[in-house]
């Protein structure tokens, strides 16, 4: 016998757990266990779209290997890219995989 299970990755958003007023509605982004950084060049990241619907404005865009052969590093070619109602594209990766590039992790929500 054989059994053979497909587990989909499902992105979510994480409240920020701060008190202050200035973080409230600030999230952390999440697909699966990758806990996903914005690739920019400012600080603080707003996107125009509210965290119960992030699974229709977060989307994969490259989730192979760049070799066949290496699909343990997978998750390390793993990009994604949110947009918000007002157009703007974000960039994300997981964490883990930015190396000397500039990354914000906490997103302000709309």
């Amino acid at each position: 016998d054989e059994l053979r299970a497909t587990l989909a990755l499902r992105p979510y958003a994480e409240t920020l757990n701060d008190w202050r007023a200035r973080y409230r509605g600030s999230y952390a982004l999440l697909y699966g266990p990758f806990m996903l950084v914005g690739l920019a060049k400012q600080d603080e990241h707003t996107i125009m779209a509210r965290a119960a619907d992030v699974a229709s404005w977060l989307k994969v865009t490259v989730c192979e290997p760049k070799n066949r052969g290496d699909a343990a590093a997978s998750w390390a070619q793993l990009q994604l890219t949110a947009t918000g109602r007002d157009g703007a594209a974000v960039r994300l990766r997981p964490l883990g995989a930015v190396v000397d590039e500039r990354y914000t992790a906490y997103f302000r929500l709309d």
